[in-house]
């Protein structure tokens, strides 16, 4: 498969550019510089923008001078709609970055230049007003072909100067001797590998992806694109590899609002079995720190999403611990949780781990005798020493106080506004995971660093899956703030 054309793998800082050793939890900082740098890259947008006309949202897209034959596509923008701007201000308002952007100036490029470190761009560019100013746009644009068996890319870029881009991409083409070639198209610089270049103009000719009813309504079916959105044909994309699928295709995108970063995307088509069933994250103890459940029914062929840790039913579980089906049936049943006190996740697990399961099923005096086999394995080697039936619920953990709660009646974590927030469809959701983030922000940052508050502002991060049936799911990965 070919590498994508733009990183410049052999980038190395200029020699007069002073080399800075890391830090303490320097990671904080990279991922926070790389969530600033990529889904912001603007500021004083709610206040200025009025008056700039920086509204955005509008214009072509790298899709529209990509292959309709393309098989998987994702592009970044940095010029979204009005709102998607405001709200990203708004989420991103602690970041330091974010309070030195100068309100009179809301160019993101000019601040995405300024992490070019991070970016890859070599020493071919040196300066953003002479070099980049001058013809990048605002959008670009990742996509994949297949050419019988071989996977082609192809990236597109804004440009506001065909001439200017065309001329400073090639330099830097030349310079780091990547064996790729610039074309224009419709104010686009599209850069294809030169030995693959003649495959994709000729796919181009025959037709554009923008004129792909098919992707458009994918990409439409998710609602706001906002900062990034992408879509993948699964069936077309796995026809290059030794075992062809028809399996379906999946449309995402990245978006704000307000104290909600969201990424968010549907599956469609899919023709392999989908988890599906009522969720029962909302079930357990309002004190949960971490959880993932899964629920619908789990016999025969485990589900393609199912990122469940346990190994599907088949010769592996007779072998190991002597079950048949109806043993894992039962142990998994119609709903299982693993969950974690936030006691526990407070500390990273610093200290001895509480866990706990809880598994809703139709037999579960069996599922506690085919627990007490399988425990030590799929736990890590750390005891379920206490388990109980209540009911058509099976209840373990690892200390009494824990199943004490899990097992109780007391407060649920379906009361707390951070798993409504992060899990907005958990009492739907049939793969439903989450975590407080509020207990573990202060482990990751130093007490008065400029990051502290954007950090302690975390609330909780949750994934989800609903099935809406005929092959079709909904999924998305929320990170909720104050």
């Amino acid at each position: 498969m070919m590498p994508s054309p733009l990183p410049d793998e052999e980038a190395v800082p200029a020699e007069d550019e002073e080399v800075v050793p890391p830090r303490k939890r320097s990671r904080v900082r990279t991922v926070l510089i790389g969530l600033l740098a990529v889904l912001l890259v603007g500021g004083g947008v709610a206040a200025a923008d009025g008056y700039f006309g920086w509204y955005g949202g509008g214009g072509t897209h790298p899709y529209d001078v990509m292959p309709a034959s393309t098989v998987a596509y994702l592009q970044l923008d940095l010029n979204p709609s009005l709102d998607q701007k405001t709200q990203a201000w708004a989420f991103l308002r602690d970041l330091p970055e974010v309070q030195e952007v100068t309100p009179g100036q809301p160019d993101p490029k000019r601040v995405l230049w300024s992490f070019k470190k991070w970016l890859w761009v070599g020493r071919t560019w040196t300066d953003y007003d002479r070099d980049v100013a001058p013809w990048l746009g605002d959008r670009i644009g990742v996509g994949i072909i297949v050419h019988d068996t071989e996977q082609i890319w192809v990236t597109a870029i804004r440009v506001t100067d065909e001439g200017k881009a065309t001329a400073k991409i090639q330099e830097w083409l030349d310079a780091t001797q990547n064996d790729y070639e610039v074309t224009t198209r419709d104010g686009y610089a599209i850069i294809t590998a030169k030995s693959t270049a003649s495959v994709v103009h000729a796919e181009q000719a025959k037709g554009l992806l923008g004129n792909n009813q098919r992707f458009m309504a994918d990409l439409r079916s998710v609602g706001e694109n906002g900062w990034m959105a992408g879509w993948l044909d699964f069936g077309a994309l796995a026809a290059s590899s030794p075992s062809p699928s028809d399996a379906g295709r999946t449309a995402f995108a990245l978006r704000f609002s307000g104290d909600t970063l969201e990424f968010a995307g549907r599956v469609l088509g899919w023709k392999h079995p989908l988890v599906n069933g009522a969720g029962q994250l909302g079930a357990l103890p309002a004190s949960t720190g971490s959880a993932v459940c899964v629920s619908g029914s789990v016999t025969g062929r485990l589900p393609v999403p199912l990122l469940l840790p346990l190994p599907s039913v088949g010769d592996w579980w007779k072998s190991q611990y002597g079950l048949d089906e109806g043993d894992v049936a039962a142990l998994l049943g119609q709903s299982v949780c693993v969950s974690a006190p936030s006691t526990a996740v407070k500390h990273l697990f610093s200290v001895p781990e509480v866990l706990g399961l809880r598994v809703v099923t139709d037999d579960p005096a069996r599922a506690q005798q085919v627990l007490h086999k399988v425990a030590a394995d799929i736990f890590d080697h750390q005891s379920l020493a206490v388990d109980r039936v209540d009911g058509n619920a099976l209840s373990a953990a690892t200390t009494k106080d824990y199943l004490a709660e899990i097992a109780g009646s007391a407060g649920k974590l379906s009361s707390q506004p951070s798993l409504t927030k992060a899990v907005p469809d958990s009492s739907r959701a049939a793969l439903a995971s989450y975590l407080n983030l509020e207990v573990i922000g202060p482990s990751y940052v130093d007490a008065g660093s400029p990051y502290e508050p954007f950090v302690k502002a975390m609330k909780a991060l949750g994934v989800q899956y609903f099935d809406e049936g005929s092959g079709n799911g909904s999924w998305s990965v929320r990170i909720v703030r104050t």
